[in-house]
């Protein structure tokens, strides 16, 4: 059956021509769907959209979360670098003192080039490589270095230098150690107070009238006043000696000894160990002596050498 067409008129209010259009009807069913269409659509895009602003209200608390907590983290990598910087600052510093001070102890100074010979690579920080830097001569074995892994992590090469120079400074500690037992067996003080009357070296005897080598020094002072050790040491012997009357010898180690004279007490035994300072004896006229005074010498490896080389205190002359 063949459908016929749809006739649209147009009348107007005047007494004008009224119009008629006719319109196919297959044009009418398309308008049609063209709407139904366009509603359906409508309608979905409002849920759609309805769901998506529920979707976003659910998410904006998490999101905004994030983002502070991205401010944050920009906050603690921020406040991570001025730290790394300051703690660089002070490991120049600590570098420049170590140095320093191997420089005042005679010790190799570390080189500046040995981080290029480090072969580590990247990866996570463990106690493993803690454990694995060497604790003797670490400084000095460029090759040990490559068992803490760096990569291109500031962190660690920062942590890297700072194990190094607590190596370091261990390492100079037990010098100083060494060296301060060493200090404290040299002697550096006046064994009494008094005037020096005669100084090492050749001089006139006043016994003989002739020339003679004075292996010491005489100081002369009051009788009674107290001889001190001149440093730590052990009393080799303390007892009476054919012109010199009575006598202490301290071994004070690492070759030097000291020798007192003409005493006219002695406070100390043999064996008995003393300390820098403290009374072994008093000064007399003892053996053989023109006036009362202390000779004093010192010996280094069995050589007698002039004392005032090893006197830091001032005498009164």
């Amino acid at each position: 059956m063949k459908k016929e067409p749809l006739t649209v008129m147009v009348v107007p209010h005047t007494n004008s021509k009224v119009y008629n259009f006719k319109i196919p009807i297959i044009y009418v069913y398309a308008l049609i769907s063209v709407l139904g269409i366009s509603l359906l659509s409508s309608m979905y895009f409002l849920y759609d959209y309805s769901k998506l602003r529920n979707e976003i209200s659910v998410i904006s608390p998490y999101n905004t979360e994030l983002i502070k907590k991205n401010q944050n983290l920009s906050k603690d990598k921020k406040f991570q670098e001025e730290e790394l910087k300051k703690l660089n600052k002070i490991l120049v510093q600590l570098k420049k003192f170590d140095n320093k001070l191997r420089i005042m102890t005679g010790l190799e100074i570390r080189k500046e080039d040995d981080k290029k010979d480090v072969g580590g690579q990247g990866g996570p920080f463990t106690n493993e490589d803690t454990v694995n830097l060497p604790r003797e001569k670490m400084y000095f074995s460029p090759m040990n270095s490559g068992n803490l892994p760096l990569g291109n992590n500031p962190y660690k090469q920062t942590l890297r230098e700072f194990l190094l120079l607590e190596n370091s400074f261990q390492e100079l500690q037990g010098f100083l150690e060494e060296q301060e037992d060493q200090l404290s067996s040299t002697p550096s003080i006046w064994p009494v107070e008094g005037w020096v009357i005669s100084e090492y070296g050749r001089r006139v005897s006043p016994f003989t009238g002739g020339m003679e080598m004075h292996e010491g020094i005489d100081i002369s002072g009051v009788i009674g006043t107290p001889v001190r050790a001149a440093a730590d040491g052990v009393v080799e012997f303390a007892g009476s000696k054919r012109n010199f009357g009575n006598v202490v010898i301290i071994d004070h180690s690492y070759g030097f000894k000291t020798f007192y004279s003409h005493n006219e007490k002695l406070n100390v035994r043999s064996g008995q160990k003393i300390k820098r300072g403290q009374i072994v004896a008093t000064l007399g006229n003892s053996g053989k002596s023109i006036r009362p005074h202390l000779h004093y010498e010192v010996l280094v490896k069995g050589a007698k050498l002039n004392p005032r080389k090893y006197l830091i205190d001032k005498l009164i002359e």
